[in-house]
């Protein structure tokens, strides 16, 4: 069920481009938006185009990544200079073993960097001497926070993605990312908040349902439900 939001804003959008850490995929499918956290202590602005110097450098050697868009207090850069023919290298990586919450890996196998577009969120934290994934004080602007999800509803637009598609990379591989929203169940709400954001406008208060199934026993239908809230976490079973 989609609920009505605010109508999309103009977004500028700077361009800031590399190929460093990125594939070449000619007309790839395009699918999903990913959404991450950089991992790093301010979002002022410049943050994003400081990260887009240092992906066009090849970023960290060990772990080498890339994104398509990030998103500061202030800006709005596109890294990758082919959308529609090059992927980013973000979203990929092994299924975590352990999940810190229940959206963790949900998609894992079916949202892949070669049919997602990556965009990081340039991340804040009160305590700058330590830099995990396991602190609980990393943060977002309500600045950044306006310009993601104005990005989100224009990439949503420009190729035809549904909001259910538009995910954190916590649910491809089950990482602390964004680690603001990933610890635990009650964290999950700051994500929650966030997808109010970018959530399409409706024009009425109307509820929409589309039936999957039909079965004359109610044990049959709770298995099949089990199966269908893999993908579609509201379902429900309603009796006729």
């Amino acid at each position: 069920i989609i609920r009505g939001r605010a109508k999309m804003m103009s977004i500028n959008i700077k361009m800031d481009t590399g190929t460093a850490n990125t594939t070449v995929a000619k007309g790839r499918s395009i699918e999903w938006i990913v959404i991450h956290y950089t991992a790093g202590t301010s979002s002022a602005a410049g943050s994003a185009h400081n990260l887009a110097a240092w992906f066009r450098a090849g970023a960290n050697p060990a772990n080498p990544a890339s994104a398509d868009f990030i998103v500061d207090d202030e800006n709005v850069v596109c890294y990758n200079p082919d959308i529609a023919n090059r992927y980013s290298w973000g979203a990929g990586g092994v299924k975590y073993t352990k999940m810190s919450t229940s959206e963790g890996g949900r998609y894992y196998g079916k949202c892949r960097n070669s049919n997602c577009i990556n965009i990081e969120i340039c991340s804040n934290k009160k305590n700058r001497k330590s830099l995990s994934a396991d602190d609980t004080d990393w943060y977002f602007t309500d600045a950044e926070l306006a310009l993601a999800a104005e990005l989100v509803k224009h990439l949503m637009k420009t190729y035809g993605i549904s909001a259910d598609h538009v995910i954190m990379h916590h649910q491809v591989t089950g990482k602390l990312c964004p680690a603001m929203w990933t610890h635990s169940e009650a964290e999950l709400e700051g994500w929650k908040k966030f997808q109010q954001m970018f959530m399409p406008a409706v024009e009425s208060n109307q509820m929409f349902y589309v039936q999957v199934g039909a079965f004359s026993s109610r044990e049959n239908a709770e298995a099949y439900l089990k199966t269908v809230k893999k993908d579609y976490p509201g379902a429900f079973i309603k009796s006729m």
